[in-house]
């Protein structure tokens, strides 16, 4: 009777769990509708991560275009996400009545609220890449989402081998090549090259501070100041004061 009666707490656990997982899936995907039924940036604002940091960003984005492409027509996959040891992250993939998919990275609150990582959703720039690459804008440090491989292209300034370790950059939805440099024993090169090490060589996805320094001859080279990120999404909201 005793192992009837601890079989009988263990169904009840497992069942508890499954309806809270199911809860949980519940939640998750009205959220997702919620969010592509937003209207405008006021609306989408408190449906975001960090919404604070971002909202800003939201609404220089959506100043001359409509929010979204549609509605949700279906939601294809929902999985649940674990980034730096925390197991609060969903991934889904969602197809809007326009036909398009979209990749969405979704956090669960402490509070239970379910939140939309916006910035990954548009692969948010502070400015176009390809400006970027054909303006250089010299003096002035940004934040870009690349995708960043070793290289060895060594001209100009960068010409020096022993001196900088170059990494080819690209970005997702770019069409320029750019060469970011590091100095040679940086922290920073370990760093890049024991991520693409883990990464089994596969291009890296990661937040690099770039910067054009003032009279640079180099046609295609920036200088890696940071590794702001070494992924995509902000897991912590990025120290303001860096």
């Amino acid at each position: 009777a005793h192992v009837r009666r601890e079989s009988r707490h263990v169904l009840a656990d497992e069942q508890t769990e499954d309806l809270e997982a199911a809860q949980l899936v519940s939640k998750v995907e009205s959220s997702i509708k919620v969010f592509f039924d937003a209207k405008n940036p006021e609306q989408l604002i408190p449906l975001c991560r960090q919404a604070e940091r971002v909202g800003p960003m939201i609404r220089s984005h959506y100043s001359a275009k409509p929010v979204h492409e549609g509605s949700v027509r279906e939601i294809r996959s929902l999985q649940p996400l674990t980034l730096d040891d925390r197991g609060n992250f969903w991934a889904a993939v969602v197809l809007l009545d326009s036909g398009r998919n979209k990749n969405l990275l979704l956090e669960i609150m402490d509070s239970g609220e379910v939140r939309v990582d916006w910035e990954t959703l548009v692969c948010h720039q502070p400015m176009d890449w390809d400006q970027f690459a054909v303006q250089r804008p010299a003096g002035t440090s940004m934040d870009f989402r690349v995708y960043a491989e070793q290289d060895n292209f060594h001209s100009h300034e960068f010409s020096n081998a022993d001196q900088w370790t170059c990494f080819r950059l690209t970005t997702l939805a770019g069409d320029e090549t750019l060469f970011g440099y590091v100095p040679a024993g940086d922290p920073m090169e370990k760093q890049l090259l024991s991520a693409l090490q883990r990464n089994r060589g596969r291009k890296l996805a990661v937040i690099l501070r770039l910067i054009v320094p003032e009279g640079l001859k180099s046609r295609r080279g920036v200088v890696i100041e940071k590794i702001s990120c070494e992924r995509w999404i902000y897991v912590d909201p990025p120290d303001s004061g860096s």
